[in-house]
């Protein structure tokens, strides 16, 4: 299932209501670019999309993480739990939320609900590729690469269903690590008691309780005078400091029988999850080694290279490498033979490859590209665009982008492959306010022309088909790049753009060489009618205006396309728009 409407609230960098729409004229879903600078939003967006499809961000169901940004809104008020809806080609809505537990005052806890599991038709593998992908791998040794991948597969129907719910329990276990730090700190704060103290104790494995020390240690101002068992009499404190003090050893209790808890089911896991038992997770390999290795011969320069292989290696029960054979048979891994932007690409793709996996196993074919994209070699990252948009051209895009350049070619990219998109401008983020989300409009079938037509009114006509004369010479100097001398501030006449687009024009067919041939002869009607007040205006015909015009829109209509909504452009020795519907 493919995204139709999104609604973000409360959400990240998201204080309000955020909605975008991915559909086109006939409300089918369609790709979309998000363009905006750093910081103004991008990553709410993306991050609310992958929460609500799979129940995580940046692939972790831990929403505590110190280490990301809050999935809380600061701005918004306490009773606005962040909530995010997604509305999909089919009817269908899916609604997840955040609730906030606030049963231990210094540690909120964050649950997902109604619940973090990802939706049925996106469990297979992760739906958001990013930056931080490429660097986990570059950065993991060799013998340890198998665990970050792993960390990548969610249930391709390889054998590798449980990896998910292992790593949910490795991400509870840091966040009741996290848990375990804050109320030791504030129990060390409250008691003056060392934090080395209180953790040696907390590690203790006799089954101890915090309580127990504490109680031993403390005793609340007027009870019977109490001695610790080394004879030394009990600090007194207010009653009331003594009841925070025992709630949060009560706590620490509790997370304490918790982390066991995780620990044993880590460690069943683990057991169940034998590495060297590599038949079935072979076989997923071998299924990515076939997308890695095409798509990887069809982006790069690399003609010297015969196949790839990912393969789990030999060094550790956790290595894994990719190998290279070269045509001449050797056998030798990236680094040895890849540029860095070579090397880049074909992590990249790698990560793409388990992705595809996964949409082979029944993944819905929905993928966000959120600014990897931006630190490839510009050639490369090209050709990969070109790439996912030729073998993937059923799938709906979502990337992101900073820079108004990458976004003027992805533009383009898209354009010359008929692939529909939509495009969401962003700026103006305030912590108040959130960010402004803009849908930029692209240009439908102009019928401006048609319509004074329709007027008979011969001054209007005129005046409409000088307009109309000046915007089709406007985009097709652009589109046929055409030769203009260079003028002060870049101001052109009709006469500085008409002469080189209508010699190129005359090119394309004898038909459209007609027409500029009669537009040439009629085109001082613009000066004489439409653009300036004359005395002698009214003595031209209006069927010399009319005919005009209907010139105007015939070349119009052959120009620009009003299916893929673009003008002609000059392909070396073609001119076509980019659905090819029209070709000269």
């Amino acid at each position: 299932m493919k995204i139709l409407n999104l609604s973000i609230n409360h959400f990240r960098g998201i204080p309000n209501t955020c909605t975008l729409t991915f559909a086109n004229k006939k409300n089918t879903p369609c790709s979309a670019i998000i363009y905006g600078g750093n910081g103004t939003g991008k990553s709410s967006i993306i991050d609310a999309i992958e929460y609500n499809l799979q129940g995580r961000i940046e692939r972790s169901s831990a929403l505590n993480n110190p280490q990301r940004p809050s999935v809380i809104n600061f701005a918004t008020p306490t009773k606005s739990y962040p909530s995010i809806k997604i509305t999909f080609e089919n009817g269908e809505e899916f609604e997840r939320g955040i609730s906030i537990s606030k049963e231990n005052i210094d540690i909120p806890t964050y649950n997902a609900t109604p619940h973090n599991l990802p939706l049925d038709c996106f469990q297979n593998a992760p739906i958001v590729l990013r930056r931080s992908d490429i660097v986990l791998y570059n950065n993991t040794p060799k013998n340890e690469r198998q665990i970050a991948i792993n960390q990548f597969i969610y249930n391709c129907g390889y054998g590798t269903k449980d990896t998910p719910a292992l790593i949910s329990l490795k991400e509870k276990r840091v966040v009741n690590k996290r848990e375990r730090d804050n109320i030791i700190k504030a129990l060390s704060l409250r008691t003056k008691l060392s934090i080395e103290s209180l953790k040696k104790f907390y590690e203790k494995d006799k089954g101890d309780k915090i309580e127990t020390y504490i109680r031993q240690r403390f005793s609340p101002i007027g009870q019977k005078m109490a001695f610790m068992p080394n004879g030394i009499p009990k600090e007194n404190i207010p009653e009331k400091k003594f009841a925070e003090i025992i709630k949060l050893a009560t706590d620490l209790d509790k997370i304490k029988k918790k982390r066991n808890d995780l620990n044993r089911q880590i460690s069943k896991l683990e057991n169940d999850l034998k590495f060297e038992d590599n038949d079935i997770t072979s076989s997923f390999y071998k299924s990515i080694s076939k997308y890695l290795s095409s798509a990887f011969t069809k982006i790069s320069n690399a003609i010297y290279i015969k196949e790839i292989n990912v393969s789990i290696a030999t060094d550790t029960r956790a290595s894994f490498d990719i190998e290279i054979t070269l045509k001449d048979g050797q056998k030798v891994s990236p680094h040895q033979i890849f540029s860095e932007a070579n090397y880049d690409l074909i992590v990249l793709l790698l990560y793409l490859s388990i992705i595809r996996a996964g949409v082979e196993k029944g993944q819905s074919k929905v993928l966000i590209i959120d600014d990897v994209l931006q630190s490839v070699d510009a050639s490369i990252r090209i050709k990969f665009i070109n790439y996912i948009l030729t073998e993937l051209n059923d799938w709906q895009f979502i990337i992101t982008c900073h820079d108004r350049l990458w976004l003027n070619q992805l533009r383009e990219l898209f354009h010359r492959k008929s692939h529909t998109y939509k495009e969401f401008n962003i700026s103006n983020w305030s912590f108040e306010l959130g960010p402004t989300v803009i849908e930029s409009r692209y240009p439908t079938f102009d019928e401006t022309l048609k319509q004074a037509i329709e007027t008979k009114n011969a001054r209007i006509i005129a005046s409409m088909s000088g307009l109309f004369l000046e915007k089709i010479l406007h985009e097709l100097s652009m589109s046929l790049r055409a030769k203009i001398e260079r003028r002060p501030e870049d101001k052109y006449t009709i006469n500085d753009l008409w002469g080189n687009v209508s010699k190129q024009l005359k090119t394309f067919s004898p038909i459209l060489k007609s027409i500029v041939e009669e537009i040439d002869k009629f085109k001082h009607i613009r000066n004489l009618v439409g653009a300036h007040y004359n005395e002698w205006a009214d003595m031209m015909s209006d069927d010399e205006i009319l005919y005009f015009a209907q010139l105007l829109q015939q070349l119009y209509e052959k120009t620009f396309c009003s299916s893929c909504r673009t003008w002609v452009n000059r392909y070396e020795k073609e001119y076509c728009c980019n659905c090819r519907k029209l070709y000269y």
